[in-house]
């Protein structure tokens, strides 16, 4: 998957956008389909699609990175208005886990942060998880907001 961060200093936000298959190695990943545990060092019942997280496991650790730096240089958490993670299609199955990765993230690293810090905003993204995954998504309501744009023609996205 291909992403970009950038910030707006005016509104103080920073932003995550993930783009959708466009190879054929994004190809393979959206067909491996298999459900795994969304946290791979312990077994839970909260299950994600596998070549989501695989994809979005090897960008982790380039994305934290960028943003933590970039949130000190901002003049720390508390200073940034908002992360809005964006992504369609694949990249919205990316922006998924990328937006409660990081209201884990945040909240273990900074502490309480306020609603709507972290925004999800998908366009066609197809489902990334097991009703328990969406329950997870749910458990972060107080720093997380998420809007999900879908056809309602449109089979990937169901």
């Amino acid at each position: 998957a291909t992403g970009f961060i950038g910030y707006n200093e005016k509104t103080r936000t920073i932003v995550v956008a993930f783009r959708g298959t466009s190879t054929m190695k994004d190809a393979f990943t959206d067909i491996n389909l298999a459900m795994i545990d969304y946290y791979i060092d312990q077994s839970s019942e909260i299950k994600v699609h596998r070549g989501f997280l695989n994809y979005y496991s090897a960008l982790r650790q380039q994305i934290l990175d960028v943003i933590d730096p970039l949130v000190a240089q901002m003049g720390g958490a508390k200073a940034v208005e908002h992360i809005l993670i964006t992504g369609h299609s694949l990249g919205g199955a990316m922006a998924t886990l990328a937006a409660v990765d990081m209201a884990n993230h945040f909240t273990n690293a900074y502490g309480t942060l306020g609603f709507n810090y972290i925004q999800c905003i998908t366009f066609g993204a197809p489902p990334v998880g097991n009703m328990e995954f969406r329950k997870h998504w749910t458990s972060f309501h107080n720093i997380m907001s998420g809007y999900h744009f879908q056809d309602p023609k449109d089979p990937i996205c169901h």
